[in-house]
């Protein structure tokens, strides 16, 4: 929000202006006394040129020019028209929100729908809640895929978390390691405050060339931060499977992650892990990790200083040249 004002560099200017003027004034009439004249009575041509509309112009000159009194008095003062605004600059975190698809995610244990899809909506509130952070999001089941790069875009990142998708079945798994290695990636040459890796899953490490605990030794090593939610009810819930004829399938079976792995990743990466049941707790994790993970906000104010001597003077200019206009128009006046 921007503060507007206007100030004198040099109000005592004012005070010598009406000294001056004061000085011209006395010694006008002092040295300068008209002497009484016999009284004048207009004849027909006067009154033909004061009559009707003309009458007005010579009152116009002399508005003109008081006018431009004004606006040259004021510029005596250096009149300068200043604004003040507000910057914000931000130091901001740079996160990393690395997203299982695995199959398992389409488990109806969570709400709306499934495990994705409340995912998905606890994502899209973190994101909204971190203006000022640039975020990149990562998915993963047998392999890792940067889905967006570190970006403030956050309208794209949003777009582009809409259409994530549970994996297929060919390429099913769940590749930890290799998820938060490639996190490792996306910020190890960042320069911001804080960097942090934010991992979901709902299943134990099964793919990937890379564990778990060598990633979080890679996460330590770049200064990388990272928290892990496993996500599950424990008990068993609707997912899909691939059936005999190779189409998909809805079964009820249970599915389990690691809580001892995730523990063992926050540990060893200086995080936090936890564990979510429901919906409502995914969400109250992320806001926990909002708060834990401030953005550092400096405000500052910039004064910018425009002069409007130059504007006043070019305005009087104009104001004296409209009442030579006036004047020219009505001789009988002068």
């Amino acid at each position: 929000m921007a503060d507007l004002a206007i100030s004198f560099n040099r109000p005592e200017n004012w005070l010598w202006a009406l000294a001056v003027a004061g000085t011209l004034l006395g010694f006008r009439f002092l040295c300068f006394r008209r002497p009484r004249t016999a009284p004048y009575f207009p004849g027909h041509a006067w009154l033909r040129l004061h009559s009707g509309a003309g009458r007005f112009l010579p009152r116009a000159a002399a508005g003109c020019l008081w006018l431009a009194g004004v606006l040259l008095l004021l510029g005596l003062g250096e009149p300068v028209y200043q604004v003040a605004r507000e910057e914000v600059s931000a130091k901001g975190v740079d996160i990393v929100l690395v997203l299982d698809i695995s199959t398992s995610m389409s488990a109806e244990d969570f709400r709306p729908a499934n495990r994705l899809e409340a995912a998905r909506g606890v994502l899209r509130d973190f994101i909204r809640r971190r203006p000022h952070d640039r975020l990149a999001l990562i998915t993963f089941a047998a392999d890792a895929y940067v889905v967006c790069p570190l970006t403030i875009d956050h309208f794209t990142l949003e777009a582009l978390l809409a259409s994530v998708e549970r994996i297929a079945f060919e390429a099913d798994g769940t590749a930890i390691g290799l998820a938060l290695a490639s996190a490792v990636n996306r910020l190890r040459e960042s320069s911001a405050k804080s960097k942090v890796v934010v991992l979901l899953t709902d299943g134990s490490n099964t793919r990937g060339e890379v564990s778990p605990l060598q990633a979080a030794e890679f996460c330590r090593t770049y200064g990388l931060k990272v928290y892990t939610i496993g996500i599950g009810t424990g008990t068993a819930a609707r997912v899909v499977a691939r059936g005999a004829d190779g189409r998909e399938t809805m079964i009820e079976a249970k599915v389990d992650f690691d809580p001892r792995a995730l523990d063992d990743i926050a540990r060893v990466a200086g995080g936090k892990s936890y564990l979510a049941s429901d919906t409502a707790g995914l969400a109250g994790i992320y806001g926990e990790i909002d708060r834990l993970e401030k953005t550092v906000l400096e405000k500052r104010t910039v004064t910018v200083r425009h002069a409007l001597l130059p504007f006043l003077l070019g305005a009087a200019a104009g104001l004296l040249l409209a009442a030579l206009l006036l004047w020219s128009r009505c001789p009988a006046c002068l």
